[in-house]
């Protein structure tokens, strides 16, 4: 892919649009899409899945990271996230999920017939797009997770309340009663102004009930049950080893899991969990962006 372009240029060009687009149960769903203003003709589609309680618009940080300049990127907020329709701040089941990602899918590959496509998927979204790329062979070119869930971290019941959401689950499972504010970010984040962004974004999410919980447990546990995890995609998975909220152990099990003639693994050193707001940020959006090219 075209790199000859001054990086500050190219971040100066990037332009985001805002989308709705209505699902099959007549559900809006909100998404942006980030492209150059003058674009070269497009070699890459890059689809981007956001993380627990958060929105996609400040992903535009990996539109902007990535040396990607002849790609057009967009993310998803989903359902009861951000500005997309849906009962707020709360979870849909597994199989809701992955019909609204494949609904998206499908609706902006309709606008870039032939072009590859990659979805990176972040933390509580990797189970989500790891099954929906298992259950739509051909659906995209690539899967990339960044810190995916699967095995949760022990530091977290080292978190001050992490007894309380326990027993939350039992007296009150539907309540938003879950911090995601707070020390969270912070345990999370090597940025401090990441932290900052969390807590202070009015679109994020900063509580959940122990139902949304629950779900992406049940995800997780839907997708590592599976007898078989084929996929004929090719299949990039990105851990830090300092993750304090969830395991790198639980990539290196999926890793091993997955059957993918394309597959590789990346362990970095000293990361924590947020990865795309990070002093090793720019390593990573490297690592992907070389990946990408390579594949177009």
């Amino acid at each position: 892919m075209a790199n000859s372009q001054d990086k500050s240029d190219m971040q100066q060009e990037l332009s985001r649009e805002d989308h709705y687009f209505e699902t099959g149960d007549g559900t809006r769903l909100a998404y942006y899409v980030w492209s150059r203003q003058t674009p070269p003709p497009c070699r890459a589609l890059v689809l981007i899945l956001h993380g627990i309680g958060f929105h996609a618009r400040p992903y535009e940080v990996v539109a902007r990271g990535m040396d990607l300049q002849d790609a057009t990127f967009a993310a998803l907020d989903f359902r009861g996230h951000g500005r997309s329709g849906g009962p707020s701040g709360e979870l849909p089941p597994t199989a809701r999920m992955i019909q609204d990602i494949e609904d998206w899918v499908e609706h902006l590959q309709a606008s870039f017939i032939g072009v590859p496509t990659f979805l990176i998927a972040e933390s509580m979204a990797g189970p989500y797009g790891t099954l929906y790329t298992l259950d739509n062979p051909g659906s995209v070119n690539g899967l990339i997770l960044v810190a995916p869930a699967v095995v949760p971290s022990w530091r977290q019941a080292l978190v001050s309340g992490s007894i309380s959401d326990l027993t939350s689950l039992v007296t009150s499972p539907t309540s938003p009663s879950i911090d995601l504010s707070g020390h969270r970010p912070r345990m999370g984040s090597n940025d401090s102004a990441f932290a900052e962004l969390r807590i202070s974004d009015p679109d994020a999410i900063h509580a959940v009930s122990p139902r949304y919980i629950l779900r992406i447990g049940k995800t997780i546990a839907q997708l590592m049950t599976r007898r078989s995890l084929t996929t004929d995609a090719s299949v990039q998975i990105l851990h830090g080893d300092g993750d304090k909220v969830l395991s790198p152990v639980g990539s290196r099990i999926l890793y091993h899991r997955l059957k993918s003639p394309d597959k590789s693994l990346v362990i970095l050193p000293g990361a924590n969990h947020i990865l795309f707001w990070d002093q090793y940020s720019r390593a990573v959006f490297t690592i992907m962006s070389n990946w990408i090219a390579g594949r177009t």
